[in-house]
């Protein structure tokens, strides 16, 4: 847990489920209190893990965005609606980066590598005093 002025953060990482038989469980139980939770989970198929342990935001990668045409196409249908870019799971937002590289074939074609960068900015929620 990481704290920042009156902000806390928590990271926490989980094993990408390819490395292993079983789903990995993803839980915060017993963890301290945090202002916000960020996951890092590699593939964004584990986004309903994430969303269910309450994790405010979850950045993966696995997609490539495709890559490259015809596996642009079944990378949609396998991972939408996770598959580049930021979208939401339930209460939690999920970013998934296309990445610098490639899987395969060393080309790219329909698709642009990236680097991202996420800036987490504490916002003050509004007063819970009534205004009259």
């Amino acid at each position: 847990m990481q704290k920042k002025g009156a902000a806390t953060l928590i990271v926490a990482g989980v094993v990408d489920p390819a490395y292993h038989v079983l789903r990995p469980e993803i839980s915060l139980w017993d963890a301290p209190h945090a202002d916000f939770r960020l996951l890092l989970a590699h593939n964004p198929k584990l986004a309903p893990l994430g969303a269910r342990a309450r994790f405010d935001l979850q950045l993966s990668g696995h997609t490539h965005a495709g890559q490259f045409f015809p596996w642009t196409l079944v990378v949609h249908l396998v991972h939408s609606p996770h598959v580049a870019g930021i979208s939401r799971e339930g209460q939690m937002w999920v970013y998934v980066s296309a990445g610098t590289g490639t899987w395969g074939p060393p080309v790219r074609f329909g698709t642009s590598p990236e680097i991202s960068l996420i800036k987490l900015v504490h916002r003050e929620l509004p007063s819970t005093s009534s205004r009259h």
